[in-house]
């Protein structure tokens, strides 16, 4: 009985944790996409996240494309698979949300 009583707090801050990472992912990715095209890692080897004519995403489109990211990871990558075999190498989560990934020098 003592275990059962431990469980809600444990799962509590389980909950809490999940809820923290995806909030502190979703902000960190939305701020670098929406002000420089690019989170820091895709800048350091010269790529950018656009649109199809080339334009910056919008906040909203930034929110949506995480949650599309988490969405190719929960399908056993399937969704990032998928860069492999598309012709303009878009993962599910670009397809999704009509984005592009650039290079920005050769």
């Amino acid at each position: 009985e003592e275990v059962f009583r431990m469980l809600g707090p444990m799962f509590g801050m389980m909950g809490l944790s999940w809820l923290v990472s995806i909030v502190l992912g979703c902000s960190y990715e939305t701020f670098f996409i929406v002000q420089f095209a690019a989170t820091p890692g895709k800048m350091a080897v010269g790529l950018k996240v656009v649109r199809p004519d080339g334009t910056k995403l919008g906040t909203s489109r930034a929110i949506g494309r995480y949650f599309a990211k988490v969405l190719s990871g929960m399908i056993l990558g399937i969704g990032y698979i998928i860069v492999g075999f598309d012709s303009q190498k878009r993962g599910l989560h670009d397809m999704m949300c009509d984005t592009r990934v650039i290079k920005t020098r050769g």
